[in-house]
């Protein structure tokens, strides 16, 4: 396998994981919307609307920005590889070995954020804001998931092919 296909596998499952924060963000907007029409109005259904509809917000914003840098990044990737290929090769190897070992501090994040929810949720009397932190809770649980499921085997197998194709150049 050639480095532009492991950049296109690559490339494939960031896009599908952008995708998938558009969802989660669309399950959001539902979820909001079905609190303001089919649920009485209580602190925690307004707090749990409201943090639905901010976090759905941020998702929609984070999801479409990811897939336009992701094809900006495959675009200039391939550009420099057509170009140079052994700098390019040097350059991709750096930037995968900064994005795994910057993988897991973004699952600390959200776990972090998750935490605080739980905190919220336990120690906060106010309704509102447990609903808040109920919504902060899902929103970061399913982009736990999605960057877990759709992002880490693929930098994986995308950092070996780098390496291999850097030791046969050698």
């Amino acid at each position: 396998m050639e480095i532009l296909d492991y950049l296109e596998a690559y490339s494939k499952a960031q896009k599908l994981s952008g995708f998938h924060f558009i969802l989660l963000s669309a399950a959001l907007f539902l979820l909001s919307g079905g609190l303001q029409f089919f649920f009485q109005s209580s602190d925690l259904a307004s707090g749990l609307k409201i943090g639905a509809l901010v976090c759905g917000l941020l998702f929609a914003v984070m999801g479409f920005s990811y897939r336009n840098y992701v094809d900006k990044m495959q675009s200039a990737t391939v550009e420099q590889f057509r170009a140079n290929p052994a700098e390019a090769l040097q350059t991709e190897q750096l930037r995968m070995e900064k994005t795994l070992r910057e993988f897991p501090l973004y699952q600390y994040v959200f776990a972090g954020i998750i935490v605080i929810g739980l905190l919220v949720v336990l120690f906060v009397g106010s309704g509102f804001w447990q609903g808040i932190a109920y919504s902060m809770i899902l929103t970061f649980w399913g982009a736990m998931v999605i960057e877990t499921g759709s992002s880490h085997p693929s930098m994986i197998e995308y950092e070996q092919g780098i390496e291999m194709l850097t030791e046969r150049s050698r």
